[in-house]
């Protein structure tokens, strides 16, 4: 959160109260955003954007879903707007983009507080139909400044008077529909308010604590062990995790959970022709479908614009429908669809006894269920799970056709989400074929040998050529597994002949080869 004024405070106070932090360089959303089960956001004020000006079309594309905005501060004299709250409202709503509002507060005083609430809520109805979704509006408290600090170190308040206080304002603004929250750093959280106390009351709390670096885990529990509902991991302070989208540089945030309550927006749109689930596609999954108010058919780009969020990657996307009336914004509706894990470009590969089986990877995908079909009773039985976008069945039998099926599943939480099966029909090789030897009978004949292999292939294929490339090459059948032998006749004299030998087998699928021989050769005289 942005300051207003500055404050003289003692050293020792500052050191409790300002997070510490290692300056790294500018980042950007993108390069943020790392779990796509997470919604990621901003949260903004009249300081932020191009002369205070947000272009929220740019934050949509780049993946902001959620933001908050500052509503104002509160002093003990009572409120001031922020002067860029009405705007940043309005270009987050009709841009799809959930938003929630935050006040900077000035005061510690519970009678203050239930002021301040009121406040709150009187400055959201000002704005119409851009709130009237009440019970789908986080309101967040914001709490860090060195009047309510200094209060508790002094001793003229406890930290159980102050986070009761918090709570007079939480109460007043939950009364009026709105979600209560609370924002403050993990140190002002334990040093100055009772976190398990606004858990037990439902309030979210939003913790901010920097720097952020990419390689490290989230921060979901405060010092305390209280978990958090959102995290502020960058500040735009001095020498603090900066996050540059564009030009500008934000606060940004992660929400671990959905940030609305859709079941709550009271739209009465009517969709229709929308499925419950779509297929995986890299540049997008965007639905198609109409929309009815009441039993009027209304237009696309005249009545409602469609923004599209999470329908990149695996998991529940999710489309706004943001209704216009004359060019007059009236209301938003959510849908959510959800998009199954396809398996694609699989290829496989095998040995004697392994099947090695490579498919695309995928977005978002949790694991891979692999199944194996039983001859025996025409079923097929699942035998390993796997989080890599490959798999290896192994100690199987030479010369043998196994079919398998593959399916992707999508977890959060206890959902699971499953993909449609990709059937594999693959064989395993029979083992090269050695002891072969060539010998020249005489009468253009040579005569081939070898060791037998196997007891399940159906016979042997030797290949002959009258070059070491086998171009123009012919092959011979020997049928059957104990005659380890032919003759190739009619050859020409003066020339050397090449051969290799394999083994096969025939199946539904087609042949089934071992691998090929050395090569012999002998020249016909």
């Amino acid at each position: 959160m942005k300051r207003i004024i500055k404050l003289i405070v003692p050293i020792i106070l500052a050191l409790t109260v300002v997070l510490s932090s290692v300056p790294v360089s500018a980042m950007s959303f993108q390069a943020i955003r790392k779990n796509p089960n997470y919604r990621y956001g901003v949260d903004v004020s009249q300081w932020n954007g191009e002369e205070g000006n947000v272009d929220w079309a740019y934050l949509r594309k780049v993946g902001v879903e959620f933001a908050f905005i500052r509503i104002g501060t509160y002093h003990t004299f009572g409120g001031v707007v922020d002067s860029k709250f009405k705007q940043n409202v309005k270009g987050a709503v009709e841009n799809g983009i959930e938003f929630g509002v935050y006040v900077y507060s000035y005061v510690y005083k519970k009678s203050d507080n239930k002021k301040c609430g009121e406040w709150v809520v009187n400055t959201l109805k000002s704005l119409g139909n851009y709130t009237k979704d009440a019970d789908t509006i986080q309101v967040a408290y914001d709490i860090e400044d060195e009047v309510q600090a200094n209060a508790v170190y002094y001793g003229r308040i406890s930290k159980t008077y102050l986070t009761d206080s918090v709570r007079t304002f939480s109460k007043t603004v939950k009364n009026s529909g709105y979600i209560p929250t609370v924002y403050a750093s993990s140190s002002f959280f334990s040093d100055y308010l009772i976190p398990d106390s606004l858990r037990k009351d439902n309030i979210k709390l939003w913790c901010a604590q920097w720097p952020y670096y990419p390689d490290t885990t989230m921060v979901k529990t405060l010092y305390d062990g209280v978990a958090c509902d959102l995290w502020q991991f960058s500040g735009d302070a001095a020498g603090c995790d900066n996050v540059r989208i564009k030009s500008c540089i934000y606060d940004c945030n992660v929400c671990y959970n959905e940030f609305y309550d859709y079941a709550n927006e009271d739209s009465k749109l009517r969709i229709e022709g929308l499925k419950d689930t779509y297929k995986y596609n890299a540049g997008g999954v965007k639905p198609s479908f109409s929309v009815y108010d009441g039993d009027n058919l209304l237009k696309k780009g005249k009545d409602y614009k469609l923004f599209y969020f999470r329908n990149k990657s695996v998991g529940t996307g999710m489309v706004k429908i943001i209704r216009y009336k004359n060019s007059k914004y009236i209301e938003t509706k959510t849908a959510l669809f959800e998009i199954i894990p396809p398996i694609k470009g699989v290829k496989t590969s095998s040995t004697y006894d392994e099947i090695n089986i490579q498919w695309n990877k995928i977005p978002n995908v949790s694991y891979y269920q692999i199944f194996e079909y039983d001859p025996t009773d025409g079923t097929y039985s699942q035998i390993d799970t796997v989080k890599s976008n490959s798999y290896c069945d192994y100690e199987l039998e030479e010369g043998t056709n196994y079919k398998l099926k593959i399916r992707a599943v999508y977890k959060k939480g206890d959902k699971e989400l499953f993909g449609e099966f990709k059937k594999i029909s693959a064989s395993t090789k029979y083992k090269k074929v050695t002891g072969v030897s060539a010998e020249y009978l005489g009468d253009g004949q040579v005569k081939l040998n070898w060791k037998s292999k196997t007891d399940n292939c159906e016979g042997y294929e030797v290949e002959c050529a009258s070059n070491p490339y086998f171009s123009n090459s012919v092959t011979r059948t020997v049928n059957g597994i104990s005659k380890c032998t032919k003759v190739c006749r009619n050859l020409k004299s003066g020339k050397t002949y090449y051969f290799k030998v394999r083994s096969f087998n025939t199946s539904g699928s087609g042949k089934t080869y071992s691998v090929d021989s050395k090569k012999v050769y002998a020249t016909v005289k």
